[in-house]
């Protein structure tokens, strides 16, 4: 039975009353001590918060060191609001705000192993290789010292567009990439991760895969409508595994996934030929990493319902291979305007599109036919 859509929330500037909520959020971290040795100021004006039901469930701060360098400073997210993108959101603002600024360099201090791995894999942080010991008691007990993370900011955001081919529009919210960069090595490389996952098509299917008879209206224009109305989020199946009845290969979060270590070495000449790719298409960063966001198998009567990834927001490329030309699709709302689109599957399809939590991008997909997916998350560097 899938579970209710989380509850949405909203990131603002503080107001007037939202600082004693602020002060307890930053007392739950222990980042409380304002003034002091480790945290001189922390002004409601260098900061954003998240509001959900009325109540500040996020804030995360920033300091303007000069015209081109600033820090991340302060993020905090409630126990009660993790898992639902608030932390990816406030992150996207500040970041967003200190670009339009004119900042080129940004550093941050963390003491969380976890946070570190965040900052790096979805934001494109770095450790410059400096470990600061802590001047006070702050933030986790058991570290004494900060490990310092370094990001460039581009603050020319064409930089971040793809580069297109002269035929595309870029308007449009998904490009369809197929003819310009869907070359043989590329796809004989997907076709012998699909020949290695129909290995043992008939027991595997048999155990595994549940096909919905109601699946077509699961991913229908009207499904998405109470989404919308209610103002909430779906991010992906790692957060509601009852999204979809796909197969899903080597993700140890998402319930119930096929793990098959032979498969991911398989499937590592894809990931190469996709860093290829995208090379080519964001080439102003030359540090650019690919990383599979998703591994799937449709067979006929899949379906993966509305969603949004918002959990994670970035340049997202899903390879797509279907068994038989015109029986699957993948369906999207445009963020601006709300015109419903259907993308027939080909057979073969490459689709580049943007996760933006300030212009979400519901989508879905419905099967007919065998239809085998890989997804890729551009981490811009």
């Amino acid at each position: 039975m899938t579970s209710a859509p989380a509850p949405a929330f909203s990131v603002r500037r503080p107001r007037a009353g939202d600082w004693p909520q602020v002060m307890e959020l930053l007392r739950s971290a222990n980042f409380h001590h304002i003034g002091g040795a480790e945290m001189r100021r922390f002004l409601p004006e260098d900061c954003f918060v998240a509001e959900l039901e009325g109540r500040v469930v996020g804030v995360a701060g920033y300091a303007i060191l000069d015209a081109v360098t600033a820090k991340t400073t302060l993020m905090v997210v409630d126990a009660s609001a993790r898992r639902l993108g608030v932390g990816t959101a406030l992150q996207q603002h500040r970041l967003d705000y200190l670009r339009r600024r004119g900042i080129r360099v940004l550093y941050t201090n963390c003491d969380d192993p976890a946070v570190i791995a965040w900052n790096c894999r979805h934001f494109g942080y770095r450790p410059t290789g400096r470990v600061i010991p802590k001047l006070e008691a702050y933030g986790r007990a058991d570290k004494d010292a900060w490990v310092n993370l370094r990001l460039e900011l581009d603050p020319d955001s064409r930089a971040m567009q793809p580069r297109l081919p002269a035929s595309a529009d870029p308007g449009e919210w998904v490009h369809d990439l197929t003819g310009s960069h869907g070359d043989a090595a590329l796809w004989a490389a997907v076709d012998g991760v699909v020949r290695a996952m129909r290995r043992d098509q008939e027991r595997l299917l048999a155990e595994r895969f549940r096909p919905d008879p109601a699946a077509s209206e699961v991913v229908a224009a009207e499904a998405l409508t109470p989404l919308l109305a209610g103002k909430a989020w779906v991010s992906d199946i790692v957060e509601e595994r009852g999204l979809s009845n796909c197969l899903a290969y080597n993700f140890g979060n998402v319930a119930g996934a096929v793990m098959d270590p032979d498969l991911a070495v398989l499937r590592q000449e894809v990931d190469r030929r996709v860093l290829d790719l995208a090379r080519d298409l964001f080439p102003r960063f030359p540090g650019l990493t690919v990383e599979n966001t998703g591994h799937f198998w449709y067979p006929p009567g899949g379906y993966m319902g509305w969603h949004t990834n918002l959990r994670t927001p970035g340049w997202r490329c899903y390879l797509s291979r279907a068994d038989v030309p015109g029986r699957s699709f993948f369906r999207y709302r445009e963020p601006r305007g709300g015109r419903i689109v259907t993308a027939w599957d080909q057979g073969l399809d490459i689709r580049l599109f943007p996760i933006d939590p300030a212009a979400p991008l519901w989508h879905a997909v419905y099967s007919e036919t065998h239809r085998f997916s890989l997804g890729y998350k551009f981490i811009l560097v």
